[in-house]
């Protein structure tokens, strides 16, 4: 049976979507506030997808991971929590910018665009060591009539 990755696919996704956003907040012309709030939607659409994406692996991944390494499970605990203190500050951001003063709107873009950047930033340190400590611990304890092995199972289906 192939090794199944529970977090390659969605990651690949996320990050393409991450990297995109980046691109498209840096060369929007916000210089309106109808453009301003689109880009601000955009923002606030990404960090609901990140959570709700944490929430499901908190869910049903990790939860398999704190039975069999707790230590790499509290690593990503921690880093979930660090990561939504980063939310926070970006949707702030986000909410704020539609109501920017059209003359401040380039200041304030730039710092929606640097926050959404410290974001991606400390998101793919996030999902490189899903991918690399994560993945192979629960590979590791995946064997014939664990309970992993239901679930990745399930996950397939």
């Amino acid at each position: 049976m192939p090794k199944i990755d529970l977090y390659r696919d969605i990651h690949m996704g996320q990050r393409a979507r991450l990297f995109a956003l980046a691109v498209e907040l840096g060369a929007a012309d916000i210089s309106h506030p109808g453009p301003a709030a689109d880009q601000a939607e955009r923002c606030l659409a990404m960090t609901q997808e990140l959570r709700e994406h944490a929430d499901h692996e908190d869910t049903f991944i990790h939860q398999l991971l704190r039975e069999r390494a707790p230590q790499a499970a509290d690593a990503l605990e921690a880093e979930h929590v660090r990561l939504d203190a980063a939310f926070v500050a970006l949707d702030a951001l986000a909410r704020a910018l539609p109501a920017r003063p059209v003359d401040s709107l380039a200041d304030a873009q730039h710092a929606l665009y640097l926050a959404l950047n410290e974001v991606n930033s400390a998101y793919l340190a996030h999902l490189h060591a899903e991918e690399t400590v994560a993945m192979p611990a629960l590979w590791e304890y995946a064997r014939p009539g664990c309970r992993v092995r239901h679930v990745v199972h399930f996950v397939q289906i």
